[in-house]
């Protein structure tokens, strides 16, 4: 099953809507030929981080990783107005980075099937970009970002718990076009609010920074390899995922799998999190839903309520292992009374469709409300059916 976003260059109205109607006129207007330069900007922007499958050969054991459902991305880009079909399985992995770039470029993306509307927040022109931090994520807990942050760059909690405090704090500078935008899309899925800005002359740059890197970025890397060969499981895992994101280090799965894999085996947690999750997508690893299981039934077990969610989801749709809708809807359970909206969300459709347990429809609109609060979407569209 695919998930089909459509991105539009025009400025849509701020009413709904009336967005929706924009688009539409915008659709039926399609006459094909040449995509607007902003267009063939954010096509190759694309690209460059997640290839088409026509760059894969047929037997390539990585052809999992494609996020793509159709074979020369390109094709759905014409005029002013793009069409992107992503594999569902991979929705969630490469939306935010969608969304980012997207808006980063001042593209409006629309989402039909979850009825969303991603707005442009600015417009970024040629140059370097600084990345600025100013909050946690709806859905996040300050505590679990500050624990994420800490797992990929070297600097201890203390100093991270300062940055999300601050309004405003800039984490990156002198960074490309290509650069600012991964590294936004990465801190977005760690839990942080993030914006890019053009750089500005040194006269004008705020006088507190706080760089995620420290001082002596190069010295940092070169401790960080290491203590890794040493057998430091924190180590190993911060190494293992710059690897596998391509921060810092040229881009390796196979290689950043492997030292995740050294620190996952020692019982780290984020380790085995991110190993499980390597396996579900085929991310440096043949694809195994039951080897993305077992990692992540570890994690869960740790108390992580992103594992416990996916446990949760993999045993309602037999992903790895026979359907278990008593299994899920533990699972889910642990995750929401952590006060994870997914895990809040997920059980309350458990309790509304009596799956895994008796049918509670009071309780199951007391869980869409918490999850609603939090910023879940999913669970504020299923309140007026309760």
């Amino acid at each position: 099953m695919s998930h089909v976003l459509e991105i539009l260059v025009s400025t849509v109205p701020g009413d709904d809507r009336l967005a929706w109607v924009a688009l539409s006129s915008v659709r039926a207007q399609r006459m094909g030929g040449p995509c607007a330069a902003v267009l063939a900007q954010f096509h190759d922007i694309l690209v460059a981080v997640h290839p088409c499958l026509s760059n894969y050969l047929a037997d390539d054991p990585t052809i999992d990783e494609c996020p793509w459902t159709d074979a020369r991305l390109s094709d759905g880009f014409d005029g002013r107005m793009a069409v992107l079909s992503l594999r569902e399985t991979h929705l969630d992995h490469v939306l935010d980075f969608i969304v980012v770039i997207a808006g980063a470029l001042g593209l409006t993306v629309f989402d039909k099937q979850r009825g969303q509307i991603h707005r442009p927040p600015a417009l970024l022109s040629e140059g370097t970009y600084q990345i600025h931090v100013h909050g946690i994520r709806p859905g996040f807990t300050k505590e679990g970002v500050v624990t994420r942050i800490a797992r990929v760059f070297p600097q201890n909690a203390t100093r991270i718990r300062r940055m999300l405090d601050t309004p405003r704090v800039t984490v990156k500078k002198g960074a490309d076009r290509l650069s600012a935008l991964r590294c936004q899309a990465m801190l977005s899925k760690l839990g942080c609010c993030c914006s890019i800005v053009a750089e500005q002359p040194a006269a004008l740059r705020p006088a507190a920074e706080i760089s995620l890197a420290g001082g002596n970025h190069m010295a940092d890397l070169e401790r960080l390899r290491r203590c890794a060969g040493l057998g430091n499981a924190d180590s190993q895992y911060q190494l293992g995922f710059l690897l596998l994101h391509g921060l810092d280090f040229a881009q390796d799965s196979i290689k950043g799998v492997k030292w995740i894999e050294k620190a996952a085996v020692q019982g780290h947690g984020e380790a085995q999190w991110t190993l499980s999750l390597c396996y579900r997508d085929g991310n440096g690893v043949f694809k195994s839903y039951a080897r993305a299981l077992e990692w992540m039934r570890k994690a869960a077990e740790k108390g992580c309520p992103q594992a416990q969610v996916s446990v949760g989801r993999m045993y309602y749709k037999g992903e790895g292992t026979q359907p278990d809708l008593f299994e899920a809807r533990h699972w889910f359970g642990r995750a929401a009374a952590q006060g994870d909206s997914h895990g809040q969300y997920w059980l309350g459709r458990m309790l509304q469709e009596g799956h895994g347990g008796a049918r509670d429809d009071k309780q199951a609109t007391v869980m869409f409300i918490r999850a609603a609060q939090l910023g879940n979407l999913d669970a504020r569209m299923r309140l007026p059916a309760c």
